[in-house]
């Protein structure tokens, strides 16, 4: 009897010992899930938009610290637009620019709108930047438009029918020429392209970037009077931009290779223009491209007079 009563409590006791083990795995499954779900709902409130307005009856999309939208301090604003069939929900993130708006402390706002025309969304545009201006607390100095393909090209239309609206500019992967030939305000400007997006080449092939963008930086380089203005491209010397830089540097980030060449303007100790290959990349937004745009854009701004200024 007692040897069936020790086995009996063996069994009882090893019973209860895979109850245990079962409850403390169960748990820490749980435990490790619930984490797992929090870090991805902190992520992805990270890239939350904090507002939104409607002009026209179309969305506009609103990114930053929420404290941002009616503080004291005025932060700088940019004014991102998304590609012909893209989503400005989406495409805010996949640029970088949601998750940029909160750790730079900026307001970035994006439109819903025509994402087939450029010039022809300039009144629309502009009214969306003005609303942002006139309800939030942001810097009219420090204003910057930006965009991936056809929301870059729509930044150039801004700056050639509104020069003063802005202290800068980005264009990802498309872009068109601005028709006005010189300005006195003055506009910094950046290009990000793939080294595999519409590359076309010379007849000594030398890889160029599209021809959208080769002309829209010899009229840019032409309305900032730069001293590369009118010069032949060498595409042998500078492969995609044709035109020898100040300054190359090459960072790795995320595994690709990104270089950026520096153009000049007397006057101005920062880059007044900026050139940026992507390695290897195609047509597509970019989570880095937030990054190496604000550190360009970020050093300038607009005075009350008009003139470009370094912050």
């Amino acid at each position: 009897m007692m040897k069936k009563s020790t086995e009996f409590s063996l069994t009882i006791g090893l019973i209860i010992l895979l109850l245990i083990g079962g409850l403390t795995v169960f748990s820490w499954k749980n435990t490790s899930k619930s984490t797992n779900n929090a870090n991805k709902n902190s992520s992805s409130s990270s890239t939350q938009p904090i507002a939104s307005y409607r002009i026209n009856n179309n969305r506009v999309y609103v990114y930053g610290r929420k404290a941002a939208l009616y503080g004291k301090k005025r932060v700088p604003l940019v004014l991102f637009m998304h590609g012909t069939g893209g989503d400005p929900q989406k495409e805010a993130i996949r640029s970088g620019w949601a998750a940029k708006a909160k750790s730079a402390n900026i307001l970035v706002i994006s439109p819903t709108y025509d994402d087939y025309v450029t010039y022809d969304n300039v009144p629309f545009i502009s009214k969306v930047v003005r609303y942002a201006q006139s309800h939030y607390s942001v810097d009219p100095h420090r204003t910057y438009s930006l965009g991936f393909s056809n929301g870059g090209a729509t930044s150039i239309a801004m700056v050639n029918e509104h020069p003063r609206m802005f202290a800068g500019i980005a264009a990802y992967g498309w872009a068109n020429d601005l028709t006005k030939k010189k300005s006195k305000y003055l506009i910094p400007f950046q290009f990000i392209s793939g080294s595999r997006e519409a590359t076309e080449y010379t007849s000594q092939d030398n890889p160029m970037v599209r021809v959208d963008v080769r002309t829209a930086i010899q009229t840019l380089f032409r309305y900032n009077n730069m001293k590369y203005a009118g010069k032949k491209a060498n595409y042998q010397q500078t492969p995609y931009w044709g035109y020898t830089p100040d300054k190359t540097t090459r960072h790795q980030t995320n595994g690709t290779i990104w270089t950026v060449n520096d153009y000049y303007k007397k006057g101005y100790e920062a880059p007044f223009a900026q050139f940026v290959m992507v390695a290897k990349a195609i047509h597509e937004p970019h989570k880095a491209e937030a990054n190496y745009s604000w550190n360009f854009l970020k050093h300038f701004s607009r005075n009350s007079a008009g003139k470009i200024i370094e912050n």
